[in-house]
């Protein structure tokens, strides 16, 4: 029977603890730091005892293993938790990957642990924290963990994995001047350079400051040995005129990118970059400056463009390596790519994303499967579209997605070809007049069978695409951690299948959680509608009006090229991560929000007591967009006080209206009013007359301008999108609603003879 916490602390001798030294987290720095550490430690120190954490717990077992293969008589212990590390030891280092993972370790583990310490052995614990993390992260965990009587220090490094194994890394410490002389001893021993940068967060202020300039030198040396060689100059002969003149720096004397630059030395690129510095954590240190610098009003120009640069390489091949010759010229090896469903929404974004009709595809095969011809299509897909999938890259499905066999038959890959490696999932029923029991059958039963042959399968990265079907406070930006309700059946059972899918045993899930899609390719929900009857008032030169006054809820809106390279940034991360990892950095709670009874009679439907966990990323703009209308109208929340009116206006002008709200009598008799067709008919007859009058007359659109009380509805959703730019690194390409985008999707849809042309129709032009 395992003992219980209270028992093993009352159990452990104080003498005994003082002499063992805790090490939590041994990836590739950690693993190193702690073998050089408690090897120094055993040498030199009679009777230390060492204690092992880690979140793989084989990891831990090999360094045991390995440790006492060199030192026979060393006593090492597994622990079970980063809890019970603390309760044994009274020095303890940890190194882990960033933010959220020492605020959980340090919150739900160490800071409990040292609280039930007694009083006098608190005193004599310190924690020295390696980890590059946020600054403001680091403080509050250091002042937490200073209330129970400890003392902590963050002393981040520099050296690398080299350093780390030979010992002479350097140390950035922040921390008050005890806390920085009671860890000089151990820090020693795994390092040359110890320098005392400050209060608590100094170390991490100078890290980050240090790792921006690196960032930028790094690009830099890789940029002009490329040019280099272009003009003929051998690697070894600029590598030496740049490191004796005035671009000298440790990017080129010590990590240059290029074999044979530096003769006699053997950086990285010299054994196939083994041991060199992630590109993936150089993106989310020059995240970490871009996001300090964002706070504090500093501009980055050199760093965002550099942090762009890398977050692009991370996309495209996560596993590249600081100062490889990837980074200079990348040539991947492509994924295979499934897509499920969204004809209508948002697949024929990303199959364009993914296979641009100009320029190198991003996939080596790519298969779209949906219920649809597009031979003779049986829906809208558009000439564009058409042009894609006679690419050799791409092929198309029409499949009955209810259907296991055709599922089945869908995940086979083409003879000769490997398995697929990223499923895209864009299944569900978008429409909100369908019944529930339609709604099980058309999004929970498909996404339930994807997901089980996806894990079946083993893909490498499954990414459900959410819609914003749920209502949230109208006060602050709701977190992926915050319980949303979903909004109405359409809600309930789209959420119902983030609960399924992140239960499915093996299956790398990933969920993203956008606004309301409008952009090139999407002529379906709430904004197209919204665009739509906003031109009818336009041509009909009468006012727009809205009974949703003052109109300050938000409603989150997303540009469909960033549904497309949200999706792809969020499908390498996990590609990259795996989903036991990806569910400790992203993973939330997905919670019960349906009718208990329906557990039983739906097949795949998990307890209502059960909270699965899976990793979440909101995908919405900076700025906030609203859509809170009755005859359509925008309504931007950002740093300028933008009101109602005046981005109401920046709509309407575009259609050459006006914007105005109804008055309150109005307002109350349309927001009680059971049947719309009097406020559609108008919609609907100024559309079609629109239509036939354009030159020439426009017979088939697939634009309508009739809205369903779903879109004439209040929706209040908002939601914050900090977590996917500080862990996957993506940042939107159109943050903001404005005339430019709708002028696009306005010429877009004239392009495809689905828009009537400019001579009849109130759009602007320019």
């Amino acid at each position: 029977m395992r003992p219980s916490l209270r028992l093993l602390q009352s159990s452990l001798n104080a003498a005994s603890r003082s002499k063992t030294t805790a090490f939590i987290g041994l990836g590739r720095m950690g693993y190193q730091m702690a073998y050089n550490l408690f090897s120094k430690l055993h040498r030199q120190t009679d009777g230390s005892k060492f204690v092992v954490c880690d979140a793989n717990a084989d990891t831990a077992k090999l360094f045991s293993t390995n440790f006492t293969n060199n030192h026979s008589d060393a006593v090492i212990t597994l622990a079970e938790s980063p809890e019970h590390a603390v309760l044994m030891s009274n020095r303890i280092v940890t190194m882990l990957p960033s933010s959220p993972e020492v605020k959980h370790v340090y919150t739900d583990f160490v800071i409990p642990a040292l609280q039930r310490l007694s009083g006098a052995d608190s005193k004599e614990t310190f924690c020295i924290d390696s980890t590059t993390l946020d600054v403001d992260v680091a403080r509050e965990v250091a002042t937490d963990v200073s209330k129970t009587g400890a003392q902590m220090i963050d002393a981040p490094v520099s050296g690398g994995v080299a350093g780390a194994t030979a010992g002479t890394l350097s140390f950035l410490v922040g921390g008050t001047e005890d806390s920085f002389r009671l860890a000089l001893p151990t820090l020693s021993l795994m390092g040359q350079r110890i320098i005392h940068c400050g209060p608590s967060g100094a170390g991490l202020a100078a890290k980050i400051c240090n790792n921006l300039v690196l960032g930028v030198q790094q690009i830099a040396v890789a940029e002009a040995m490329l040019l280099g060689q272009g003009l003929g100059l051998d690697p070894a002969v600029l590598a030496s005129v740049i490191n004796s003149s005035t671009g000298a720096c440790w990017a080129s004397s010590v990590n240059n990118p290029v074999p044979s630059s530096l003769p006699g030395k053997a950086p990285p690129c010299e054994r196939d970059y083994e041991g060199g510095f992630a590109t993936s954590l150089m993106l989310k240190d020059m995240s970490l400056a871009s996001n300090i610098a964002r706070q504090r009003h500093s501009p980055l120009p050199l760093g965002e463009a550099a942090k762009d640069l890398y977050s692009k390489v991370v996309q495209e091949r996560p596993e590249f390596w600081l100062g490889s010759r990837p980074i200079m010229a990348a040539e991947s090896t492509k994924p295979s790519v499934l897509i499920f469903g969204g004809l209508n929404t948002c697949s024929r974004a990303l199959a364009a994303f993914l296979v641009p009709l100009n320029g190198d595809a991003k996939v080596s095969h790519l298969r779209i499967v949906d219920k649809y011809s597009v031979h003779p299509p049986t829906t809208y897909i558009g000439p564009e579209f058409t042009k894609i999938l006679e690419k050799p890259e791409v092929e198309y499905r029409q499949a009955n997605l209810t259907v296991a066999s055709a599922i089945q038959s869908a995940f086979d890959p083409p003879q000769g070809k490997s398995e697929f490696e990223y499923v895209f999932d864009f299944t569900g029923e978008v429409r909100n007049d369908r019944s529930e029991l339609i709604q099980i059958n058309t999004t929970f039963a498909p996404a339930r069978l994807l997901g089980l042959e996806a894990a079946k399968r083993g893909v490498k990265a499954y990414v459900r695409i959410q819609h914003p079907f749920y209502e949230t406070s109208g006060k602050t930006p709701a977190t992926e951690t915050e319980d949303v309700k979903p909004a109405d059946t359409l809600g309930i059972w789209w959420h119902e299948s983030l609960r399924m899918l992140a239960s499915i045993e093996g299956l790398n899930l990933v969920i993203l959680r956008i606004g309301f899609v409008y952009g090139p390719y999407t002529n379906f929900g709430n904004i197209a509608s919204a665009m739509t009857v906003a031109s009818v008032y336009g041509y009909m030169q009468k006012p727009m009006k809205s009974m949703w006054s003052p109109g300050k809820n938000p409603t989150n809106s997303i540009h469909v090229v960033d549904v497309a390279g949200g999706a792809w940034a969020c499908a390498n991360w996990m590609a990259n991560q795996g989903r036991k990892a990806a569910d400790k950095i992203a993973g939330v709670k997905i919670p019960f929000h349906n009718d208990k009874s329906k557990v039983k009679e739906v097949e795949g439907m998990i307890p209502h007591d059960q909270n699965p966990v899976a990793p979440l990323f909101n995908l919405v703009p900076y700025f906030r967009l609203i859509l809170h209308t009755l005859f359509t109208n925008f309504y931007k929340v950002d740093d300028s006080n933008s009101t109602l009116v005046s981005t109401g206006k920046t709509i309407a002008s575009f259609f050459g209206t006006t914007f105005e709200f109804f008055n309150l009598v109005e307002s109350a008799v349309f927001k009680f009013m059971d049947d719309l067709e009097d406020i559609n008919e108008q919609h609907v007859e100024g559309w079609t007359e629109m239509l036939q009058n354009s030159n020439p007359p426009i017979t088939s659109t697939p634009l309508t301008a009739y809205m369903d009380k779903y879109t004439l509805d209040k929706h209040v959703v908002g939601f914050d999108n900090s977590k996917i730019k500080e862990i996957v690194g993506y940042k939107l390409s159109r943050p903001e609603f404005n005339h430019e985008n709708i002028k696009e999707i306005i010429d877009k849809w004239k392009g495809e003879g689905v828009w009537p042309n400019a001579s009849n129709s109130a759009a602007k032009d320019d």
